[in-house]
């Protein structure tokens, strides 16, 4: 069964090769443009980068078999992605020296935003006609003083009240505006529309997609072993598992093909074998209604119809449990299917067992055979074929650990490992 396990992880590892690799590959480039420095538009694909490379660096090419062409920010003014982030060549402190570099538009007005990835934060500049551009953050600093040791506070929002202080209305909302992204576009736009009265302007908005809430419902195959301490191992044994699933989308702004997964999941274990480790040298007690069985490694010795030495056992666990995940997926996308990856925390809640199984080892200490309460962690592939505009179904494998919290004792440490092969309908797309 070892062979089995490692041939179930490398199945995962080969899945996610095969499946991510092309997929990243069509990932890579996103329709956009370029702004040269003779203010020419040049329609093309970019490379999407992560927000630190980007803030450095642009990378374009014509068409989809065109060269790939390398822009540094002094070598541009602007790029942009069709549904996505502009950016624009703007000079700024960094470390205390004059840097060009791309930051991202928030929203263009009468008080223009930009946003920078920054070193161990994000930064952000607002930029007016009167007082040019002006930063709002500051770094992250301790201050000592003879009361002890604090941070510094913010001063972006008595920067704003001076910027905007043609718009006294504004006061109150611009004190209680927090240095993040939507509510400091909503604040700007709002200054714009008090300011810009007499005549036509246009407002630039970066798009952030709605947060989306999207069910699905799945059923597939288990395969499990248990590991009851030091005393006791199952065989793999083969199972049934049923479940109902959430996905949450566009939880962040900046990183639209990161998704996070819960739900509930019911997996029901029948007919195993339980056997001792080959380390073992005592014998381990189970009955199985009124018989008694003390199974070892060394011998076979048939006592009486009650009591006997076996080298294993084969009983019936009528083991239900239900697991919640909390999954945090990276999705590969292209026009009808996805695939992705994921990994997460779960937690496992075993709400039945055989009551005519006592395994008197596990049950004087826990008050049955199977602990209640689990935790572990989970790890998965999988791949999304589109059915239709609402309507996707989805083969997922994983693998799950889980083991009791707390008991340091070696002989008690509770642990399962599970595998599991489903087929999900996800009412989306």
């Amino acid at each position: 069964m070892r062979f089995f396990k490692i041939m179930f992880l490398s199945l995962i590892l080969t899945l996610a090769s095969h499946i991510t690799n092309p997929l990243f590959a069509q990932d890579r480039y996103a329709e956009g443009y370029i702004i040269n420095l003779q203010n020419d538009t040049l329609h093309g694909f970019l490379e999407i980068q992560g927000e630190k490379l980007a803030s450095r660096g642009c990378n374009f090419k014509t068409s989809e078999k065109a060269p790939l062409q390398k822009f540094s920010p002094a070598e541009i003014v602007a790029y942009r992605f069709k549904a996505g982030r502009f950016m624009i060549s703007k000079t700024i402190d960094v470390a205390g020296n004059p840097e060009t570099v791309f930051l991202e538009y928030l929203i263009k007005g009468k008080a223009s935003l930009y946003q920078h990835p920054g070193e161990t934060a994000p930064r952000y500049f607002i930029e007016t006609e009167k007082d040019g551009m002006i930063e709002l953050s500051e770094p992250q600093r301790i201050i000592h003083n003879d009361s002890g040791a604090f941070y510094n506070i913010s001063k972006h929002n008595g920067k704003l009240l001076y910027l905007m202080a043609d718009c006294p209305e504004l006061k109150k909302e611009i004190e209680q505006t927090p240095l993040r992204p939507k509510p400091m576009i909503k604040l700007a736009n709002r200054y714009h529309d008090l300011v810009c009265t007499d005549e036509v302007c246009v407002v630039f908005e970066r798009r952030y997609k709605k947060v989306e809430y999207l069910p699905s419902v799945s059923a597939g195959l288990s395969i499990k072993r248990i590991k009851f301490g030091s005393g006791l191992i199952s065989d793999y044994t083969s199972g049934i598992n049923a479940g109902a699933a959430l996905e949450v989308r566009n939880l962040l702004a900046n990183n639209e093909k990161i998704s996070l997964e819960t739900g509930i999941s019911i997996t029901r274990i029948n007919q195993t074998v339980l056997r001792t480790p080959a380390d073992l040298r005592g014998s381990e007690l189970i009955i199985i209604g009124n018989r008694y069985y003390y199974v070892n490694n060394r011998e076979e010795l048939y006592l009486s119809d009650f009591y006997n030495k076996v080298f294993l056992v084969k009983t019936d666990l009528k083991l239900t449990s239900l697991t919640v995940p909390l999954i945090m997926k990276y999705n590969f996308h292209k026009e009808k299917s996805r695939a992705g990856f994921g990994l997460g925390p779960l937690l496992t809640f075993n709400i039945s067992e055989n009551k005519d199984m006592d395994y008197p080892f596990f049950t004087s200490r826990f008050g049955r055979n199977i602990p209640g309460t689990l935790a572990g962690a989970a790890v998965n592939v999988f791949y999304i074929k589109k059915l239709n505009a609402k309507s996707s179904f989805k083969i997922d494998l994983r693998y799950m650990t889980d083991f009791l919290v707390g008991d340091i004792q070696k002989t008690y440490r509770f642990r399962t490992q599970v595998f599991q092969a489903n087929l999900s309908y996800n009412f989306f797309w």
